[in-house]
């Protein structure tokens, strides 16, 4: 049995481990920076094991081949996050529990931190192992379509059962992206969308959207119909323009 498959499963399990480890060295106050310093840290080492024992014979681009693929796949990603986020109030339904309230949040001497933690560097990080080192190894033994299966997968790793489904439907854009493109940065921007709203509350540019980033304490949280209709044209924007561009790439191998 190939390693590969083995090593994108332990390679995101332990990069969620070691980032958590320099926690335990910072005082409550600074566990966004902590955290933040773990999880780019725990990368690199990830990283780094899967170089010395993984490496590959291809070179995969950090900037796309065409830059305009970054605008698509960043309106794709928009579109992802609404519908993603739709079924993750379809899952929080049908599992029975309690709608959740907003907790209290970590605390630290600077707010940015936070936001900057949950929408950009957790973000960053997630994608660059689970799609830069977990799928590229999943890669080496089996077929594309079944690494973009296995890496929605991995990607509801650690989250709660209720968002499984959300979690799987957000990590296929960027999966599908690395497959088609090789680039992690396309991925990257991809995904970015599904964690902005730590970082939109803090510049207080929140869209106010029921079900999306406003939660009613009772009901069963739902998003408006048009917002749905909009993640699905957004989708269709973004995914539609880059299938007609990677075509040319499919003839070329063909």
């Amino acid at each position: 049995m190939p390693l590969s498959p083995i090593w994108a499963f332990a390679a995101f399990l332990l990069w969620q481990l070691l980032a958590r480890l320099p926690l335990g060295l910072a005082p409550r106050a600074f566990w966004p920076e902590a955290l933040a310093i773990g999880f780019v840290l725990s990368a690199y080492v990830v990283y780094k094991l899967d170089q010395r024992f993984f490496p590959s014979d291809t070179e995969s681009p950090a900037v796309p081949k065409r830059p305009l693929w970054m605008i698509y796949a960043l309106i794709a990603g928009v579109g992802f996050a609404i519908i993603g986020s739709e079924l993750g109030n379809v899952g929080e339904a049908l599992s029975n529990e309690p709608i959740p309230l907003a907790g209290p949040k970590p605390e630290s001497t600077n707010p940015i931190s936070n936001a900057l933690l949950a929408s950009f560097v957790y973000p960053v990080c997630f994608i660059f192992v689970l799609v830069g080192v977990s799928q590229r190894a999943l890669l080496n033994s089996v077929k594309p379509w079944t690494s973009i299966c296995m890496i929605a997968l991995i990607g509801t790793i650690g989250g709660p059962f209720s968002r499984i489904a959300q979690l799987a439907f957000v990590s296929g854009l960027p999966a599908w992206l690395y497959v088609r493109s090789g680039s992690v940065l396309l991925a990257i921007i991809a995904y970015l969308p599904t964690t902005s709203l730590p970082i939109m509350e803090y510049f207080g540019v929140q869209p106010g959207i029921l079900g999306f980033d406003v939660i009613e304490t009772t009901g069963r949280i739902a998003q408006p119909i048009w917002f749905n209709l909009l993640g699905a044209a957004l989708m269709a924007a973004g995914v539609g323009p880059l299938l007609y561009a990677f075509e040319p790439d499919d003839r070329e191998e063909t």
